[in-house]
C-alpha cells in the first residue's frame, strides 16, 4: 500500500515539476517509469515476505532483504564499468526497472511480465512457507468422525 502511494506521489511530482519550465516528460513515459518502480518495490517486498515465511524471523528476513537490495543495486550500477559483472545485470530486478530506460522508451512488456512473474512466484513461495509453518505449529486435531470431545 505504501509503495503504491509513494509511486503515485513521485509520478505526480515528476509530471508537475517537469511542466513548470516547459512541456516536461510525456505522461505515458512517466507512467512507465513509475510502473517499473512499483514493480521493483513489489519484487523486493515479495522477496522479504518469502524470506520471513521461510525463516519465521523478521529481523533476519529484513536484513537479508536489505542486503539483497544493496547487492543488486551495486551489481547493477557497477555492471557498466566492471566487465565480469555485466552479464549478471540481466538477472537483477534493477535491470528491468532501468535497463530499458522507461522515460525514453516507455514500457517494455516482457520486462513488466518478468517482474510481475517474479513477484507472483515469490508470493507463492511465501504462501507455501506460511502454510508449512502453520501446519507445523498447530497440534493435530481429532477427526470429525470421532465425534465431539467433551470433558466431563
Amino acid at each position: 500500500m505504501l509503495t503504491n502511494v509513494l509511486v503515485v506521489v513521485m509520478g505526480a511530482s515528476l509530471v508537475w515539476e517537469g511542466g513548470l519550465d516547459g512541456p516536461g516528460p510525456p505522461r505515458g513515459r512517466v507512467f512507465a517509469a513509475m510502473a517499473y518502480l512499483g514493480l521493483l518495490g513489489l519484487v523486493f517486498g515479495a522477496f522479504g515476505l518469502a524470506l520471513f515465511a521461510a525463516t519465521g524471523r523478521p529481523g533476519l528476513s529484513r536484513g537479508l532483504q536489505v542486503a539483497a537490495v544493496v547487492l543488486a543495486c551495486a551489481v547493477s550500477g557497477l555492471g557498466g564499468i566492471v566487465d565480469w559483472l555485466k552479464p549478471l545485470q540481466k538477472y537483477l530486478p534493477f535491470y528491468h526497472y532501468s535497463g530499458h530506460d522507461p522515460l525514453v522508451n516507455g514500457l517494455d512488456w516482457p520486462s513488466v511480465g518478468i517482474a510481475a512473474a517474479s513477484a507472483a512466484l515469490l508470493v507463492a513461495a511465501a504462501v507455501v512457507g506460511f502454510r508449512r509453518r502453520d501446519a507445523a505449529a498447530w497440534p493435530q486435531h481429532p477427526h470429525p468422525q470421532d465425534g465431539p470431545q467433551f470433558n466431563s
